[in-house]
C-alpha cells in the first residue's frame, strides 16, 4: 500500500516561499527522484507563514529509508528559513488521481481526529461508495488522497486546477462529509493555499 509523509512548516520572518520552492526543486527533488519508490512531492503555501509538504512513496519502508538518507540534506538546505511544526505519516487508504500532479494549482489539506467509537474501515467504505463517485464528477479535480496517520489522525489532501474549482468541488463533498461523518471525525487543522511545487517521480514531467 502506498505511504505518505506530511510535514507542516512555519516560515521564519523574512523567508520567501517562492525561494524555498525553487530551492527544493533544484536541490531536494533530484535527491527524491533517486530514491526507490518515490511517487510524488507536493508543497502548498497556507496563510502568511506556513507551508505543507506531502511526500508519497510506494511502501512505508521506502519512505522511512528515503527520510533517513536525505533528511540531513533537507535540514541543511532549509537552514533557518523554516521550522517543522508537525509531522504525520501513514498508509494511503483512498487514492484518486485524475490528472498529473503537475496540473495542480490549489490544494486543501485537512487534519482530522477520528472520534472514539468511529470505525475507520466503515468510513473508508462509505467514502468509496459515495464520495469517490462524487469526486469523479467534480470539474477540475487533480487528485484526492486520504492518509491514515499512525498518530491516530486522518489527513486528507486534495488538489485542484484552481481555487475556484476547489470551492465548487467542496460545496458537494463538504455537505456529504457533514451529513455522513460528522459524528465520527473532528477537524483539527486545515491548510489551504496555492501549490508551490508539484512533481512526480517521472523524470522530465
Amino acid at each position: 500500500m502506498a505511504h505518505a509523509r506530511v510535514g507542516i512548516w512555519k516560515l521564519t520572518a523574512g523567508s520567501n516561499r517562492d525561494e524555498l520552492a525553487q530551492l527544493f526543486r533544484q536541490e531536494i527533488v533530484p535527491d527524491l527522484r533517486q530514491q526507490a519508490g518515490f511517487v510524488s512531492y507536493l508543497a502548498v503555501g497556507s496563510g502568511s507563514d506556513q507551508a505543507a509538504g506531502v511526500q508519497t512513496w510506494e511502501t512505508p519502508e521506502q519512505a522511512v529509508q528515503a527520510g533517513a538518507q536525505i533528511g540531513d540534506h533537507v535540514r541543511q538546505a532549509i537552514g533557518e528559513r523554516a521550522t517543522l511544526e508537525s509531522w504525520f505519516h501513514g498508509p494511503i487508504a483512498i487514492d484518486i488521481s485524475r490528472q498529473p500532479l503537475e496540473q495542480a494549482r490549489y490544494a486543501r489539506i485537512g487534519v482530522w481526529d477520528v472520534l472514539p467509537g468511529a470505525n475507520r474501515q466503515e468510513m473508508t467504505e462509505k467514502a468509496r461508495e459515495a464520495l469517490i463517485p462524487m469526486l469523479g464528477q467534480a470539474t477540475g479535480l487533480v487528485s484526492y488522497r486520504a492518509i491514515e496517520g499512525v498518530e491516530g489522525r486522518l489527513v486528507v489532501v486534495h488538489c485542484w486546477e484552481s481555487e475556484k474549482a476547489s470551492e465548487q468541488g467542496m460545496q458537494s463533498t463538504g455537505q456529504w462529509l457533514q451529513e455522513t461523518l460528522a459524528n465520527q471525525l473532528a477537524l483539527v487543522a486545515r491548510y489551504d493555499g496555492s501549490v508551490m511545487l508539484a512533481v512526480s517521480g517521472k523524470q522530465g514531467s
